[in-house]
């Protein structure tokens, strides 16, 4: 009877699993679809930006990598980058210094994360961090799909120290 249980358990997760894979993969291929062709030039570093983040994100093996339980805030903020490209056509500059807020937070991350001994990089406190970037970017991007929790480049930096205290 367990064995039954936990076998239709598993395919149920399996199926989840794999639906919400397929919406990722869809929306990556839509996005994709949208950075294709001419760009204007002052959309250029905002596009590049995308393409840095989305690679973060969707790679082979991320769904291992990053775990099945991000794949709801991985479509989430690939779905906040198709709203960030529906901004960045309108608003260049805008997007440019919402950009240079977040690469702001990434470099002191990326030299945090530099300082640290490998194994505690490995750890699900220090692992955190990067995603508050990204829910950092979807409080910039796409405020409309809200975050999990209130977000600020300020509570990042304060997250970092505190890990480090």
């Amino acid at each position: 009877a367990l064995h039954e249980k936990v076998r239709a358990e598993l395919n149920d997760t399996v199926v989840d699993i794999a639906k919400q894979v397929e919406r990722i993969l869809t929306t990556v291929f839509n996005i994709n679809k949208r950075l294709k062709g001419r760009v204007d030039m002052s959309m250029a570093l905002g596009l590049s930006d995308i393409k840095a983040q989305m690679s973060g994100l969707v790679y082979r093996g991320f769904v291992t990598g990053n775990g099945f339980k991000r794949l709801g805030d991985t479509l989430r903020y690939l779905q906040a980058i198709e709203k960030r490209l529906e901004k960045l056509a309108v608003d260049p500059h805008r997007d440019r210094a919402q950009m240079l807020k977040v690469e702001s937070v990434q470099q002191a991350w990326q030299q945090w994360i530099n300082k640290l001994p490998p194994a505690r990089r490995e750890d699900d406190d220090v692992k955190e961090i990067r995603w508050m970037i990204e829910e950092l970017r979807v409080s910039y991007f796409a405020q409309q799909l809200g975050t999990p929790y209130p977000i600020s480049d300020k509570r990042i930096l304060q997250a970092m120290d505190q890990i480090t205290a």
